[in-house]
């Protein structure tokens, strides 16, 4: 009886000590999740478009959008720790002249709906 008990001590012991599960760690990351409308405003529902979800990533790094454009977009939530940069150019042309950007900001875990169009995105 001794060696069970020690056994099992030992093996809860060790299954106390494993780090977080894929799930866990995935659901670490911060984020913004948004959804995209179709009229230049966040709704009805029937005017929903698409949804996804923008990962932190290294500062500086910009990623074009691979869906839309979409006239606005609603921020539903947010986990970010750094400032995300939203423009409605393509990477390559992010800093002309006549290109806006929303910055979702940390510490604001509901950013609402923007009525501009997203093409590109990054890390600041």
């Amino acid at each position: 009886m001794q060696l069970t008990f020690t056994t099992l001590s030992a093996l809860l012991a060790a299954a106390m000590t494993v780090g977080a599960s894929p799930l866990e760690a995935r659901q670490d990351v911060p984020r913004v999740r948004a959804t995209f409308y179709n009229n230049g405003g966040c709704g009805p529902p029937e005017t929903w478009a698409e949804d996804t979800v923008f990962v932190q990533d290294t500062p500086g790094v910009c990623h074009d959008l691979t869906v839309g454009p979409f006239q606005s977009t609603y921020f539903n939530e947010s986990s970010v720790t750094r400032t995300l940069r939203f423009y409605n150019a393509k990477c390559a042309d992010r800093f002309g002249s006549s290109v806006n950007h929303i910055d979702i900001t940390p510490g604001n875990p509901t950013p609402g709906c923007k009525a501009q169009a997203i093409l590109s995105w990054e890390t600041l």
